[in-house]
């Protein structure tokens, strides 16, 4: 098998970066913040092991198949060393385990195929934390050159923008809901109590990632130049195919 990443940046309709996405090996997709970019010395792709760098944080990645059998084992090995800090399965049905070690917060999430665990040293409720599930959340072994799944976009990149925020104010933790259905309700109700004159309009709730009816490559364009950016480092760029 010959490993490769492919990285795409998402724009608005602004031609904003949204967040960028990364397709391994044509077919295995999640999507990470603009931000990041792979530390190549710490990145194994023969062994599914990424790291990601950004300004403040670093961020491990690891994913291969499971079966349910390999996923119980592992699971119960995880159970005996470390205190379990969140147990649930996420709206598009993942069996996710939240647990701390010493490498920080681990987010494990399997799918009944594929297990994916995404580290880092965060806070709990941090916008750091909720970077770990919105990658978590967002991978998909179907991508097939192009991770083109509306469900899971408009949903993690909810997480992304919304999911602190929605825990400082509300104490609504996103991760665990809907996360554009949850986002449309509380928009509703506040919009409702801004008529109202019980409150203000809160207008840091935000998912304007909704993609519209338009070809899939229109608004997402793979990068060329990788040398554009101060997030960008160019030792890396023989991950990269044109």
């Amino acid at each position: 098998m010959n490993e490769s990443i492919l990285l795409y940046d998402v724009y608005d309709d602004n031609k904003n970066v949204l967040n960028s996405q990364v397709i391994f090996d044509n077919i295995i997709g999640f999507e990470i913040p603009s931000n990041c970019y792979f530390d190549k010395n710490e990145t194994i792709l023969k062994e599914h092991i990424l790291k990601l760098k950004t300004s403040d944080d670093d961020i491990n990645i690891y994913f291969d198949k499971y079966d349910e059998k390999s996923y119980d084992k592992k699971l119960n090995e995880i159970k005996r060393k470390y205190n379990i800090t969140e147990e649930f399965t996420n709206y598009r049905g993942q069996k996710i385990i939240e647990y701390e070690d010493e490498l920080g917060i681990n987010v494990f999430a399997y799918d009944g195929i594929n297990m994916i665990v995404v580290n880092s040293k965060c806070s709990k409720y941090s916008n750091e934390y909720y970077v770990l599930y919105y990658i978590a959340f967002s991978f998909d072994s179907d991508c097939n050159d192009n991770y083109n799944n509306s469900y899971y976009q408009k949903n993690s990149y909810c997480i992304l923008k919304n999911a602190k925020h929605l825990y400082d104010k509300y104490k609504v933790n996103i991760i665990k809901h809907n996360p554009s259905e949850t986002l449309r309700v509380l928009n509703n109700e506040s919009f409702c109590n801004y008529l109202s004159d019980n409150s203000n309009y809160d207008n840091e709730l935000n998912n304007y990632y909704v993609l519209k009816d338009k070809v899939f490559n229109d608004i997402v364009n793979k990068i060329t130049n990788y040398i554009d950016e101060e997030y960008d480092d160019p030792s890396l760029m023989d991950f990269m195919e044109e």
